[in-house]
Parts: C-alpha cells; structure tokens; sequence
C-alpha cells in the first residue's frame, strides 16, 4: 500500500527519509532536517513522501522537492525527485509527480537536470527549454512540462 504525505504532516518518518536521502546526496543530518524544516503547506517549499506499508514498516520509497514559482499560481519548480535504488524502474517517480499534479492543481512543472536525466523527465513528458551554463563548468538542461503527466 501507497501513500503520499507531505513531511512536515508526518515528520515520525524522518529516520526512514534521511536514509532514502543519503542514498544520493552524503550529509549531515543537522544539515538535511534544518532544510526539511521548511516544508509547509504555504510554501515555498514543500517536500512530499511516497510512503510504502510493508509488514506494518512505514518507509519512505520516493521524495520530491517542490517550489511554488513566485507570481506563478500553480506552476512548480521540482528541485529534486529521488526514488529509492531498489524501488527504481517501477514508475514511482512518474506516480508521485502524476499524483501531485493532480492534487495540487499544477499547471506547469519545471526543472533544472543534468544530460543523464533528460530521457528520464521526456518520457514524463518534459521537454527542453533552455540550457544553463553552471559557475563549474558544467551545463544544466531547463525543462518544463505543460502536459497532464500519466501513469502506464
């Protein structure tokens, strides 16, 4: 059984969170939970949890990061979609961002990736919209999705 929860309405799952978190990005816990902090239903910034029950365990198995774009109304900036490693290639990504669309009425995602994950988000129905050098060098790739994202 799946469920989405904002982390800031189910902060007893945090252990399980810093763990999937860890996963990608290596960081202090103080550092990580003073960021999740700012999760709230107002914005800026929310970040929402796809919790899986698994013989009475609530576990984290997919996070994302949103920001609500300034002026926007419902047009959402995803900083960061994480899928737990063993949980990937199972569409979680996709139901976790086709299911906030639905709930929080978005109009349009947008999101700043690197090359690698640009197949990714097009078959979410993302397309490129500009390219941003980084202050190392590196490129970003702007992408945004107008589109109503589906589940298979």
């Amino acid at each position: 059984m799946m469920d989405i929860v904002a982390f800031h309405h189910e902060p007893v799952i945090q252990d399980s969170l810093l763990r999937l978190l860890g996963q990608v990005w290596p960081r202090s816990d103080t550092a990580r939970l003073r960021s999740l902090k700012q999760s709230s239903d107002k914005g800026p910034v929310c970040h929402w949890l796809l919790v899986e029950l698994e013989q009475g365990i609530r576990n984290v198995v997919a996070h994302v990061r949103l920001s609500c774009l300034a002026f926007s109304g419902r047009n959402f900036l995803v900083e960061s979609l994480i899928v737990s490693e063993c949980k990937r290639g199972a569409g979680l990504g996709r139901f976790l961002l086709s299911q906030l669309q639905k709930r929080l009425g978005v109009k349009q995602y947008s999101i700043l990736c690197e090359e690698p994950l640009v197949q990714y988000y097009a078959k979410m129905g993302f397309e490129k919209t500009d390219i941003e050098p980084r202050y190392d060098g590196q490129i970003r790739i702007r992408m945004r999705c107008l589109s109503e994202i589906t589940v298979h």
